[in-house]
């Protein structure tokens, strides 16, 4: 039973199982761990977790921040980018949890992290065409709201030179009625309708 438990921890690609000590030290490795890290087992056990971790993540100290979390509340977890042996990054999802022994006490810790890069990429993707999209939709707006502001100028522009037609044409009307042929006057009153 205890050999094929181990069994399935090592033998499991898909997430990296790691057990540390108290102290952040590796002591065990699955197959899932190498496939991910890129390291061998010969070559990590011994060192700190704090190898996984970027610069920035650990100028906060954010390896320590977790392993107190997990020690505090039973389990941490994370996501961040973390570093691979050939220094390329994954974007990673953790779960610390603290392991203890039969008085309650902690005396380490799984460490399980899976590979969620090709969704960081798909959500990042998502989130630039959401922004390009917003950007598209704003300028279109504006077109808009241009296209809307020169209708009203023109509407409001050629008002003024209809309104002038109408009064002159009736006031021609009007004032010269007895001149016109009944063909002129049927032209006045089309001129007057079409303003």
């Amino acid at each position: 039973s205890e050999e094929r438990y181990h069994r399935m921890i090592s033998e499991v690609q898909d997430y990296a199982i790691i057990l540390l000590s108290k102290e952040g030290l590796v002591e065990n490795w699955n197959t899932g761990a190498e496939k991910i890290k890129g390291y061998k087992a010969e070559e990590v056990i011994g060192r700190n977790f704090r190898m996984f971790y970027t610069d920035e993540d650990l100028k906060v100290n954010l390896p320590e921040k977790l392993l107190q979390e997990a020690e505090t509340n039973g389990r941490a977890a994370y996501e961040g980018w973390r570093v691979r042996k050939d220094g390329s990054r994954f974007w990673g999802h953790i779960v610390l949890t603290a392991l203890h022994n039969d008085e309650h006490l902690v005396v380490g810790f799984s460490k399980v992290t899976r590979d969620l890069s090709e969704r960081k990429q798909a959500e990042d993707a998502q989130r630039a065409d959401a922004l390009k999209l917003a950007e598209k939709n704003s300028a279109l707006e504006k077109m808009n709201q241009e296209l809307a502001s020169f209708a009203y100028v023109s509407s409001h522009d050629l008002q003024e030179p209809l309104r002038k037609i109408q009064t002159f044409s009736s006031r021609v009307l009007e004032l010269e009625d007895k001149n016109f042929s009944a063909k002129g006057k049927d032209y006045f009153h089309r001129i007057e309708k079409a303003a």
